[in-house]
């Protein structure tokens, strides 16, 4: 039997995708909990018509995410830390400390989508990506500085 889901289940598929699934399964299960459709003309042109939209709406996302990127890269993001011998820190600094330096400065992130190979070990500048929508990654600049006395 043709279904369309409305929701995104695992080991069957995504929310939108049309597959051909066991008809107990769909009439017993997927039906009568609202997790798909029945693959009928209308619901396949409401899905379309849905689709359409949904293009448009992550088009727009996407702009609005690009010009904030754009914006963050302007900006550079400095943190004051303890340091010992020839700029060697105590500790280290992680993305935890970056994504909380971003949302200091107004920028809301989640130290997840601070991409850092390693914590940063010394004093110096760096760049750091700031993934914000799967296509949309911020290069940001950040400054790891001594605290003074």
């Amino acid at each position: 039997m043709k279904i369309i889901l409305t929701a995104d289940l695992q080991n069957v598929g995504n929310r939108g995708d049309v597959k051909d699934v066991a008809d107990g399964y769909a009439r017993n299960f997927l039906i009568p909990r609202k997790l798909a459709l029945d693959a009928t003309e209308q619901n396949m042109k409401i899905l379309e018509r849905g689709k359409l939209k949904q293009a448009k709406l992550q088009e727009a996302e996407a702009a609005e995410v690009r010009a904030l990127a754009d914006k963050m890269e302007k900006h550079s993001f400095t943190i004051t830390v303890k340091t010992g011998e020839a700029g060697k820190l105590f500790g280290s600094v992680t993305n935890a400390d970056i994504s909380k330096a971003m949302t200091d400065a107004g920028y809301q992130t989640d130290k997840h989508n601070v991409l850092l190979d390693e914590p940063i070990k010394e004093v110096g500048a760096y760049t750091v990506n700031v993934k914000l929508l799967h296509e949309v990654v911020a290069k940001v600049k950040v400054w790891i500085v001594e605290e003074k006395a």
